[in-house]
């Protein structure tokens, strides 16, 4: 027992015992969401997954929904679970349900002022009708958080709460999304572990990296161009994966695109390479980097 790692043992569960720790921190992740949104609502009158920019842009829900269905990206990495499409609509699923969550708790919560219970007096949908159509919402820049309200958006409601729940289902999309781009071991079928070697570093120091450790990457260049033909390069990135299991190593390059305002970091092609080349890049890779901090 004391042999294995905690990462082999929980890779080892069956198809069952995946799905269940898989479900169970879905539904957990979708619960700790709402509940910590009540808590700072109760006690700062915030209520966060309602945030919206310009209005038209969910940006609360879409946090909320990433953050529910969080919970299926971490127990997939734990159990080694590949993303699928039955992963895709749990995920999506599960974003949906915090939403409504979300808004039952409110419905659970609410008390007239003699201390009645709203649910014991009008049912959910009735309620839900109601608080949709006299919904007001908050407005606030960026040097004035209290500029005013927008009166009650009466049927424009439905269009907010339509709102709402795409962000939530976004959110869910988008945690799938940052799954299906982890390195996984094509032969075993398990998430790689990642190192970086090279973070946003010029074209001269990477030339210089592999030249010190004579390793070639073909193709790396037309890979480069295509990256870069609509967006500027601000820098280009080197990362090492190793499988766990098999022992498989492989590097992917990676480039650095857009402007001071908006980047984004494209992953370009993965390139299997052995132990020994790997420990070469990593070698003037750190060199590469100690003379980079030694000059700042």
């Amino acid at each position: 027992m004391s042999g294995l790692s905690k990462a082999s043992i929980v890779g080892d569960f069956g198809q069952l015992g995946r799905e269940v720790v898989i479900t169970v921190s879905g539904l957990a992740a979708s619960l700790a969401v709402v509940g910590v949104n009540y808590l700072v609502e109760k006690t700062i009158s915030f209520d966060f997954l309602s945030i919206s920019v310009w209005f038209v842009i969910p940006a609360g829900a879409l946090c909320g929904g990433i953050a529910a269905a969080g919970g299926y990206y971490g127990a997939a990495r734990l159990t080694h679970t590949m993303p699928s499409r039955t992963m895709l609509f749990n995920m999506v699923a599960v974003a949906f349900s915090t939403w409504f969550v979300y808004r039952w708790l409110g419905y659970a919560t609410l008390t007239f002022e003699d201390g009645r219970r709203v649910a014991d007096v009008v049912p959910f949908w009735e309620y839900y009708k109601i608080s949709t159509e006299a919904m007001q919402l908050s407005i606030g820049t960026r040097g004035n958080f209290d500029a005013g309200t927008t009166g009650q958006l009466g049927r424009l409601g439905y269009v907010r709460e339509a709102l709402q729940v795409l962000g939530f289902m976004a959110g869910g999309f988008a945690s799938y999304q940052f799954l299906s781009e982890v390195d996984a071991c094509s032969s075993c079928r398990r998430y790689a572990k990642e190192t970086t070697l090279l973070s946003n570093v010029s074209a001269e120091v990477y030339d210089g990296v592999f030249e010190v450790s004579e390793v070639n990457l073909p193709g790396l260049v037309d890979q480069l161009e295509a990256a870069i033909a609509r967006k500027g390069m601000l820098g280009l990135g080197l990362n090492e994966y190793a499988c766990g299991k098999c022992g498989a190593w492989w590097v992917r390059p990676t480039v650095i695109v857009g402007n001071a305002n908006s980047s984004e970091t494209v992953k370009l092609g993965r390139y299997n390479v052995d132990e020994e080349l790997v420990g070469r890049l990593r070698t003037a890779a750190h060199a590469a980097n100690a003379s980079a901090k030694a000059k700042k």
